[in-house]
Parts: structure tokens; C-alpha cells; sequence
């Protein structure tokens, strides 16, 4: 009995540790190759998201090309550009509501205290250079801009809603005529704002918004050198149907917020006589990018994002983060010791766009033309699984990148591998068990 019991003894402990050695390789294998399959499952999906964001946006911005050609192009921007000219040049003479001093005194008192007041808000109390600013202004522009904006019952961000002014002008019925078009567009496609600029003198004779580039000269004023002064020279070197880009940059009429504006040509037949100008919708942008706030829904769980950043390593829409809580991103970014400037910036102006810098791994990569997918950190210096690509935007080379923490993306895998070790552990037992039950079956 001693022997049979010792060689039973002897085969268990055989039997045990082959069964534990075989448990033990099976789930290291089982675990590097679920390991790999997790792995490249996640990358597949972020690279999906990245590439469908891509060609969702990029459809978009094609549509904003086509609109704008097809709009510059039509019978009512032509005539209407015709309009607008004539009624500009005859409203200063025409204008009866107001004297010079009362033009020049409430223009003044609206640049120097609606104006003014709203900029040091959003600008950490910086003053804009209003002097030098009326100084550009013609006889007709302070006119125009009285009647549309200062002396305008609407408030800030709603001057567009004054239809007819009453005043009896060439300008007015022209204005009346038209606007109600050119501000259902931009109201319907998300655009800023839309301008229509004379080819000669350069001036803004219609704006949808009506911010204080309205009426003036694009070719001598004081925005020449500005965004929109940009895309009416790029304009104006156009042939029919091309257009241009300008990428986001602070705009003063826009209280130094960020900025692009895309343009094209307007012709009469041969003759050119204006410039079609889309100030570019920034929250349509936003909506995109940011899958109209449905990250989970759209498969980037609770940290996942897709966003886009600029040759310059700046933000081109909005931090997930930010959109769910800023307060946190202000205090990340407090702790990554970006300047109190930035900060006081972006959270007054209540946007990353145009204000917050990447410069992660990702982002330069792409920036440099490559496209792949890499476990690195994030802006935060958090880790992350990142997909990033270059991305073509009207000629401009910006990069996008969708990305999920390493926390997140790995945690279906840390919950695997717990399982495969208790069934592993599991089954190491089962041969210690299994000599008793042979000893008493004895």
C-alpha cells in the first residue's frame, strides 16, 4: 500500500506540475496574443475615427469652396455688388438723419465705450488703438457705420438684425433688398459673417454681421493688413472660380478672437468687380470635431477626442475637455505653466481655438507629413494612444489626431488578463485536489 501510495503521490506531483507549467505557458501565450489583438483593435478604431473625422471635415470645406464660387458667381451676388457700390457712394450725400458732429460724436462714443469696453473684457483690460482707427474711416464709412452699428437699436452681436434703416437711401433699399438672402445663408451653413468688398477702392460695402470692418477699405484703412484684408489681396490676384484661405489669426473687429476668412473673385464677365468673402464658421468647426458633444456615443468613451492644430502648433477647434470642464483645463494648464496671458485669453474669449498650444509627438509628426499611430502623452502629459495624420485645408497643412488615454484604451485588457490568470490559478489546483480523491477511491 506505502509504494502504491507513494507512486501515486509521485505521478500527482508530475501531473500537477505539468499541468501547472502547461496553464502557466498557455496563458502567457493566450495573454501576449490577446494583448496584441487589443492593441490592434484599438488602433484600428482610432485610426477609423481619425480618418472619417478627416473626410468629414474635408467634405465640409469643400462645400464652403463650392458655395462660395457658386455664390460669387450668381446673378443676385453680381447685381447686388452693383447696388451695394452705388448705394456706398451716394450715402454720404444722401444721408439726412444726422449732422457731420452728430455722426462724428456718436461713432466715437460707440467705439470708445460699447466697442471698447467689450474688448478690455476679453482681452485682460488691453485697449484697442481706437484713434488711429477712426482716423482710416471716410466721410461715407462714419455714416454708413452710425446708421448700421453706433446709432443701430440692436445690441452687440445683433446689429445684423436692423433690416431697413428708414432713411430714405439708395443704400437702405438696396440693403433691404439683399440682406435678408445673405443672412439666411450664413445663418442656415453656420459662416461668421459675409462680405462683399469693391474691387477698386477695397471697401466693404455689405456685411451680414456688421462688426466695425463694415465700410471700411480692405486696400487703405486700418484692416489692409488684417485676415480680411489678406483674402481680399489673395482675392483680387485671382482668376474666375479660384479661391483663397486665410488661416486663423486674432482679428481685431472680432475682439482679437481667432479668425479665417475664405475669398473668391467676383466678375462680370471679364470685368472684375468685387470679392465674395466667407468669414469662416468657427462652430461649425467646432460641432464637427467635437461629434456634437456625443464622444461616447461615437466610440471614444469617457476620454477620447479628435481635434485639429495648425502649422503654427496651435489649436484649430476645441479640447474635449474644455467643452466638458473648463475650469479643469484652466487648472491643467496652470499646472503645464502656460502664461497667465494664454489662460486669461482662452478662458475669456471661451475657446483652445487659435489659443492653446500642442506640441506633442503626434502633433509634429503629423505636422511633418507622416500618419500612424503611437502610445505618447498628450498635451497634459497624460498617456495616450494617439492616430494622427496631415491634413490638407485649402492648401494649408494643419494636422489631425484622435486619441484615447492609455488608462481607458487598455482597460478591456487589464480585465482579460484578470480573468486568464484566475482560471490559470484555477486550474494549478485542480491536480493538488486530485490525489485525495484517488487516495480515498482506494
Amino acid at each position: 500500500m506505502r509504494i502504491k501510495r507513494k507512486i501515486i503521490s509521485y505521478v500527482a506531483v508530475i501531473v500537477s506540475a505539468a499541468v501547472i507549467a502547461t496553464a502557466t505557458i498557455l496563458t502567457l501565450l493566450a495573454k501576449s496574443k490577446a494583448t496584441i489583438a487589443l492593441q490592434d483593435q484599438l488602433q484600428s478604431r482610432l485610426v477609423g475615427i481619425r480618418d472619417a473625422k478627416r473626410e468629414q471635415l474635408g467634405g465640409y470645406f469643400e462645400m464652403m469652396r463650392q458655395q462660395i464660387i457658386t455664390l460669387g458667381a450668381s446673378k443676385m451676388t453680381i447685381d447686388a455688388t452693383h447696388a451695394f457700390q452705388r448705394g456706398f457712394s451716394q450715402y454720404e450725400t444722401q444721408f439726412k438723419q444726422a449732422s457731420i458732429p452728430t455722426i462724428n460724436s456718436g461713432l466715437e462714443q460707440f467705439y470708445h465705450y460699447q466697442f471698447s469696453e467689450n474688448y478690455q473684457q476679453l482681452n485682460s483690460d488691453k485697449l484697442p488703438d481706437i484713434s488711429q482707427f477712426l482716423a482710416t474711416l471716410s466721410s461715407a464709412a462714419r455714416a454708413i457705420q452710425y446708421t448700421y452699428i453706433a446709432n443701430s437699436p440692436h445690441p452687440l452681436g445683433s446689429k445684423s438684425e436692423m433690416l431697413d434703416p428708414l432713411d430714405g437711401s439708395v443704400y437702405a433699399a438696396v440693403h433691404k433688398q439683399y440682406h435678408g438672402s445673405y443672412k439666411q445663408l450664413l445663418e442656415a451653413f453656420g459662416y461668421y459673417d459675409i462680405f462683399i468688398v469693391d474691387a477698386q477702392s477695397g471697401n466693404v460695402v455689405y456685411s451680414v454681421f456688421k462688426e466695425i470692418d463694415f465700410a471700411t477699405s480692405l486696400a487703405s484703412g486700418a484692416l489692409r493688413n488684417s485676415g480680411l484684408g489678406e483674402a481680399y489681396k489673395a482675392a483680387m490676384a485671382l482668376p474666375k472660380a479660384q479661391t483663397a484661405f486665410i488661416d486663423f489669426a486674432p482679428y481685431m473687429p472680432s475682439y482679437e478672437a481667432p479668425a479665417a476668412f475664405l475669398a473668391t473673385p467676383i466678375f462680370e464677365n471679364d470685368n472684375r468687380i468685387g470679392v465674395l468673402i466667407f468669414q469662416a464658421p468657427v462652430d461649425k468647426i467646432n460641432a464637427i470635431m467635437n461629434y456634437d458633444k456625443l464622444w461616447q456615443q461615437r466610440g471614444l468613451g469617457q476620454t477620447g477626442e479628435t481635434y485639429l492644430v495648425g502649422e503654427d502648433k496651435l489649436m484649430r477647434s476645441q479640447s474635449r475637455l474644455f467643452v466638458q470642464n473648463k475650469e479643469a483645463f484652466l487648472a491643467l494648464m496652470r499646472q503645464q505653466n502656460v502664461s497667465d496671458n494664454v489662460i486669461a485669453q482662452i478662458d475669456a474669449k471661451n475657446t483652445t481655438l487659435g489659443l492653446a498650444a500642442i506640441n506633442t509627438e503626434a502633433v509634429v509628426r503629423a505636422l511633418q507629413g507622416d500618419s500612424g499611430v503611437i502610445q505618447a502623452h498628450n498635451y497634459f502629459a497624460t498617456p495616450v494612444i494617439s492616430a494622427y495624420a496631415p491634413m490638407d485645408v485649402f492648401g494649408l497643412n494643419w494636422a489631425i489626431v484622435s486619441e484615447l488615454s492609455t488608462a481607458e484604451g487598455f482597460s478591456a485588457k487589464l480585465k482579460l488578463l484578470e480573468a486568464m490568470t484566475i482560471a490559470a490559478v484555477i486550474l494549478s489546483v485542480i491536480p493538488k485536489v486530485s490525489p485525495k480523491l484517488v487516495f480515498i477511491y482506494q
